[in-house]
């Protein structure tokens, strides 16, 4: 088995390389060090990540290998198709908002339409040791000449599907060629979790609790309007509305801005019935406390009117962003604060930055220094330095901290050292 591992190792790294160096193409490849705690045993890890580009196409592999104290390779993520299956990182076509887009792999944001249902989600909150590969699929009808219709999908694992959303839109008044009239965008949604009480397991891997034997549907209708659509600016109202299986309705009417390809401004008003929550399926939808409480949750959320709004920077692709989030109601509730920082090595050279936190329960400035109590079911916090040794190689600290139902902190800590080369 170990000599079937390292040959596949050799291959599939050897002919990424052959392949870009006879075609042209760009080609990355990185090399990770570290470790991990993993039923309680401790492991040295090595990934290695191969990476090619070429037109529309695009192909990212993670082979992790973990190694015993003997330095013998654990065949434990080895001995399934899933296994093979979810050493891929990526397989994409074309980028998000093109006429069609698809991509096979691991995903860091997924919004579906405005929002209201699906924004932010990730299927990888416990990535490297949990890996789920994912499905998302957007069509445009201007690709076959039929710009009336489009469809945005998405699937958390090929492999387990639990949960499923798609969003069907229409452009029914294009033919009118009215500005703004004409381009209005109506949109159907529906998103599912058929295994709302999914647990951790006792390997790499998630099993179905024995006890979840419903599913959580959400349904929900839209209306968007563009009321600015220019190459460095354009400005998008919209309405939505969802409501949640069993439980209560909402809806959000906002307005969306991105300028000169640096700044995107949002702001929105909620209306949310009981029961309700927005934004259902979020960033922390996979750590296993909030998604095994939030379907009973909503029996003791109350209907408010509330505001949501963010601000982004964004310089060049990878180069620096941030970005800011609060939302809460016009009382003093509890409002949530949600930043994200991501700073390049070609800005400080020797040190790379990226980090998150969402913290929840807010009723006072102090609380932003407080990181204990039950209020923090629903926050998050992580943050990765890399220092950048030279133009190839780097050292990285990865902390990521998760609080459970009574506020107790979940956290993680690895220490990575790679390689780094293009070709």
């Amino acid at each position: 088995m170990r000599r079937v591992i390292l040959f596949f190792i050799i291959l599939i790294t050897f002919s990424f390389i052959v392949f870009a160096q006879d075609n042209g193409l760009d080609f990355g490849f990185n090399l990770g060090l570290g470790t991990i705690v993993y039923n309680n045993n401790t492991y040295q890890t090595l990934s290695l990540k191969p990476d090619l580009a070429f037109g529309k196409f695009g192909i990212g592999l993670d082979i992790f290998i973990m190694f015993d104290q003997n330095f013998n390779i654990v065949p434990d993520n080895w001995d399934s198709f899933a296994d093979w299956m979810n050493k891929i990182l990526y397989i994409r076509y074309g980028l998000k908002g093109e006429p069609l887009y698809a991509q096979i792999g691991m995903f860091k944001n997924v919004t579906l339409g405005h929002g209201l249902i699906m924004y932010s989600y990730t299927n990888m909150l416990y990535y490297p040791e949990i890996r789920k590969l994912g499905f998302e699929l957007d069509l445009d009808g201007a690709l076959f000449n039929f710009p009336y219709l489009g469809l945005e999908s998405f699937i958390d694992n090929l492999l387990d599907p639990d949960i499923l959303a798609f969003r069907i839109y229409a452009r029914p008044l294009l033919f009118l060629d009215i500005p703004i009239i004409s381009a209005m965008k109506i949109g159907f949604s529906y998103a599912v979790d058929t295994d709302p009480m999914e647990t951790k397991a006792d390997d790499m891997n998630l099993l179905d609790n024995a006890n979840s034997t419903s599913s959580i549907g959400i349904v929900g209708i839209d209306v968007e309007f563009p009321l600015l659509q220019k190459d460095l600016a354009f400005i998008t109202l919209y309405g939505d509305w969802a409501s949640i299986s069993g439980k209560g309705s909402g809806a959000e009417i906002g307005l969306n801005s991105y300028l000169l390809k640096l700044f995107y401004i949002g702001l929105a008003i909620d209306m949310f019935g009981d029961n309700f929550s927005g934004q259902y399926f979020d960033i922390l939808y996979e750590n296993y406390e909030v998604r095994n409480n939030k379907y009973s949750y909503l029996d003791s959320v109350a209907a408010y009117t509330g505001w949501r709004a963010f601000a982004s920077l964004l310089i060049g692709q990878e180069i620096f962003s941030l970005y800011f989030e609060m939302k809460g109601d016009f009382s003093p509730n509890p409002v949530t604060l949600i930043g994200i920082l991501k700073l390049d090595k070609s800005v400080l050279k020797i040190v790379s930055v990226s980090g998150m936190f969402i913290r929840s329960g807010i009723t006072a400035f102090s609380d932003l220094f407080n990181w204990q109590g039950e209020s923090l079911l629903n926050s998050y916090l992580m943050l990765n330095v890399t220092l950048n040794v030279g133009d190839t190689s780097s050292i990285t600290l990865v902390y990521q901290v998760t609080w459970d139902e009574q506020g107790n902190p979940i956290a993680s800590t690895q220490l990575q050292t790679g390689l780094s080369f293009n070709f």
